[in-house]
Formats: structure tokens, C-alpha cells, sequence
């Protein structure tokens, strides 16, 4: 049986209307589940790191060991790029770190509402806790964690989110670590004192005389 044409057409439009209403709904649907998905990880993380637990970092593409020495809960925090520096040295820092440069006046606290993106502030870092200018481009507010990276030839403690953490290192595979370090370590001792076997000595005077 064949439906008349002004039928068709109002069921046509009437499909086309619920599929726009329902469309969106959906589509929030999704991301509410996507999101809870996330937190769920993200919970699932925090719950299973602690202080002293080793981990694999992604820091420039590259991943990186690196302990835990210190875990933030909920840190405001604004992820900087240095001035006359590369991307390798970008970093979370907590807001209390941040300095006004002195061209604004004092070096002061910076308060929490003023830290936004592009903003230029002063931070301190190394040994000797010297300024560098830098630029914000984001902020966050979630848990943060303190780790040391170990990149071989040098050591940096350095704040990173949940989602720089790759994988958890096992006790294991810790302990296989450390042992092929401290292998690494004498074999360049051992290198090291033959060279020094080898190198032909000077003479303070002439020999016979």
C-alpha cells in the first residue's frame, strides 16, 4: 500500500526532528562516558603510586625511569616554557614558585587569579636557586607528582601530571635496573684505571745522570 505524499513527507520531517533532538543527547552521552572512563584511570593511578615507587616517564618522546619523591594532591600548578631555553626544560610548577619579574616591581608571590596563560613570571631553579624568566602556557589543577628522572648522565627532580607517567616498574625490574647501573658504573672504573696503567709517564729529570 502506498502512503499518500503529505503522510511521507510529514514522517519524514518528523524523523529528521527527533534524529537532530536525539543526535546531541547522544553525543553528550559519550562524552560523559569517556570522562568518567578518564577519572576512573586516572583514580586507578593515583591509587596505585606512592612515594618511593619507580616509574617509566615520557618526557620528549623518550621514556624515562624516575622515582617518586613526593605526590600533590589537587596542586595548582602552571606548566612553563623558559625563555632562550628548549622544550626539554618545560615544566609543571606549583603557583607558590612563581615571582613576578622586577620589571613589574618586586619579585613577589604571584597571586592564584593572575597565573594564566601568556603570562611572564620569574622561577627558581638549580642548585644555586637562580631565577629564570619564563612563560606560562597553561595551568592545571590535579594531582601532581615530584620525580627524579634519571636520564643517565645527570639526575632532575621535576614535577609531573598522571599523564606523563607511562607504566609502574616492578620491584624486579627495578632491581635488574639498579644492578646493570652499578655494573655500568665499575666497568668504567675498571676502564678507567687501565687507561691510567697505559698512559706513559713523564720524567721529572733526566735518567743516569
Amino acid at each position: 500500500m502506498m502512503f499518500p505524499r503529505k503522510v511521507a513527507v510529514l514522517l519524514w520531517h518528523t524523523t529528521l526532528i527527533w534524529t537532530r533532538r536525539i543526535s546531541p543527547f547522544a553525543t553528550h552521552l559519550r562524552n560523559m562516558f569517556q570522562v568518567s572512563v578518564k577519572v576512573k584511570r586516572e583514580k586507578k593511578t593515583i591509587m596505585e603510586l606512592a612515594v618511593g615507587d619507580h616509574i617509566h616517564a615520557r618526557i620528549e618522546g623518550k621514556r624515562i625511569p624516575a622515582e617518586i619523591i613526593q605526590i600533590d594532591p589537587d596542586q595548582h600548578s602552571a606548566y612553563l616554557s623558559y625563555e632562550d631555553y628548549p622544550s626539554l626544560y618545560d615544566e609543571y610548577q606549583p603557583y607558590e614558585q612563581l615571582r613576578k619579574p622586577l620589571s613589574y616591581g618586586d619579585a613577589s608571590e604571584i597571586p592564584h587569579e593572575e597565573v594564566k596563560p601568556g603570562l611572564v613570571v620569574l622561577n627558581r631553579w638549580g642548585e644555586k636557586r637562580e631565577e629564570y624568566r619564563a612563560v606560562v602556557q597553561f595551568t592545571t589543577c590535579e594531582n601532581m607528582y615530584k620525580v627524579r628522572l634519571d636520564f643517565g648522565r645527570c639526575v632532575i627532580d621535576r614535577w609531573i601530571a598522571a599523564s606523563f607517567i607511562l607504566d609502574k616498574i616492578s620491584a624486579v625490574e627495578q632491581e635488574k635496573y639498579e644492578s646493570e647501573i652499578e655494573s655500568y658504573k665499575k666497568l668504567k672504573e675498571v676502564r678507567r684505571e687501565i687507561e691510567d696503567a697505559l698512559e706513559p709517564k713523564q720524567n721529572s729529570g733526566n735518567e743516569g745522570v
